[in-house]
């Protein structure tokens, strides 16, 4: 048996949860596969790169089905996949795959619910990352195994760095949905160096400008996890008003390295995650001042350290990786014993759509 994570190759959450998972599942003796995968939409035909224990493509995500005109990868029945997006499962079902699929959920959207249903007869296990995205699942699933496993952090020990040098921290996309807004806002009131490290994709250009215009404030694009949690270490705090999360790795990765997370009420993932904290967890209304309040007063002589301390040990009770992997272990094995089976039927192309989508891609090429 195999277990396949398949996730895009980009900055961002779901990528760290996929990676960490993996070497979490390798501890306990599973073998793990990742399946990375690029979207460039000047491709006409995919890049495929297969070693013992990873597979990468590149694809142009219109031409997805030219990959069943490659030759089949080599799956076993028993093989479990891993999967967030439906694109990942026509991208594997293309590649000849005909194990059990399970589904990840990352987010707190109604439209969740509608994928699942559109899923129902493709899947065999659901995996949730925060207890509140229960109310998502509909009826029709109630047979399906279901896991709620947050991020499996096996990041480095807890750390604390007394020479704080950077003020704030926002990590994340520059978007409205990850409340840059109110960072940028933040930054304004708040003097002294300010940090940025953001997703080079989907960036909302509205707020470029902004960011500009702010003194003592850089921004960083895709950096490595690594350049992340060094980061985290020099940061007074993590400023996270997010206004959907899944999960919130990022405020996990802060408080191990001794930055103190303020998060937004209402979005799920961090609200669980600092539950004992209520002080940390602001309605949108008040989030400027209330975070200034917190600022101003909590770095008066041990209280941070006193906090930073207090946040660590929660969460180290709270997020036992060593539970969490063999809770999930049990669960894959579950799964293995199940007899919903993904759909394996080959895919139909249409000459038309065919066609149109080579234009496309000569059309991109040439302009």
């Amino acid at each position: 048996m195999n277990i396949y994570l398949i996730y895009r190759d980009c900055f961002g959450g779901i990528k760290q949860y996929n990676y960490d998972l993996e070497r979490a599942l390798l501890k306990v003796d599973l073998n793990v596969v990742s399946v990375k995968y690029t979207i460039n939409q000047i491709r006409l035909f995919p890049i495929i790169k297969k070693t013992n224990n990873h597979l990468e493509i590149e694809i142009n995500q219109e031409n997805i089905f030219f990959l069943k005109y490659f030759k089949k990868l080599d799956f076993e029945k028993t093989d479990i996949l891993l999967f967030s997006e439906t694109l990942e499962l026509s991208l594997m079902k293309s590649l000849g795959f005909n194990g059990y699929c399970v589904y990840v959920v990352h987010g707190n959207s109604p439209h969740y619910s509608r994928t699942l249903l559109e899923l129902v007869t493709q899947i065999s296990g659901i995996v949730l990352v925060n207890k509140k995205q229960l109310a998502l699942i509909p009826k029709e699933l109630d047979s399906i195994p279901l896991i709620c496993s947050p991020h499996i952090n096996e990041s480095p020990p807890f750390r604390m760095n007394n020479n704080k040098s950077i003020e704030l921290i926002f990590v994340g996309r520059i978007s409205y949905a990850k409340g840059i807004d109110l960072f940028i806002e933040l930054c304004r009131q708040i003097p002294g160096e300010k940090l940025i490290i953001a997703s080079g994709e989907d960036v909302d250009a509205r707020y470029l400008s902004n960011i500009s215009e702010i003194e003592n404030l850089t921004i960083l694009y895709n950096q490595s996890n690594q350049v992340v949690l060094e980061a985290m270490s020099k940061s007074k705090f993590l400023i996270h008003p997010s206004r959907s999360e899944g999960f919130g790795i990022v405020i996990i990765e802060a408080i191990k390295n001794g930055a103190i997370p303020i998060v937004l009420e209402g979005s799920q993932g961090p609200e669980e995650i600092l539950s004992e904290f209520n002080s940390l967890i602001i309605r949108e209304s008040d989030y400027i001042s209330k975070t200034i309040d917190i600022y101003k007063s909590i770095f008066e002589g041990e209280k941070a350290y006193i906090l930073s301390r207090e946040l660590q040990e929660i969460i180290l009770k709270k997020y036992n990786s060593e539970y969490l992997i063999q809770n999930f272990k049990t669960f894959i094995t579950k799964i293995n014993s199940d007899t919903v089976k993904f759909n394996s039927n080959p895919i139909k192309v249409n000459i038309r759509d065919l066609i149109r989508s080579i234009l496309k891609v000569i059309w991109r090429k040439l302009v």
